[in-house]
């Protein structure tokens, strides 16, 4: 069965703080189309709609995914920290892995609102 095409945009809270969003709002509203105004309007949303569901794929991805991928590298970096559990290094990287671990949910989070 082919997906439905008119399925309506669900903006997410969490695009308004990602740097990039004007931008990529800016580019597409300025890509010209040649019609009556008012549907110039609508085919701009439109194509809007598309570049944002793309783009929101590209930046935030499957958060599920890549969640599960951050959490394996931790376990990861705690199980070579025990070996060696005054590397500082291996600290270093657990306090990385753990911001981002927190990042992705907070993202997460904020997609749920």
């Amino acid at each position: 069965m082919p997906k439905r095409s008119n399925i309506s945009l669900r903006f997410k809270q969490s695009w308004v703080q990602h740097e990039n969003l004007r931008e990529v709002v800016e580019r597409s509203w300025r890509e010209p189309l040649h019609d009556a105004p008012m549907r110039i309007v609508v085919k701009k949303l439109k194509r809007l709609k598309l570049v944002l569901k793309e783009w929101s794929w590209r930046v935030y991805g499957n958060t599920q995914i890549h969640l599960k991928t951050l959490e394996d590298e931790l376990e990861n970096i705690l199980q070579e920290k025990e070996q060696d559990p005054f590397n500082s290094k291996l600290h270093n990287l657990e306090v990385e892995k753990a911001t981002e671990i927190q990042a992705v949910k907070d993202v997460e989070i904020m997609t749920l609102r």
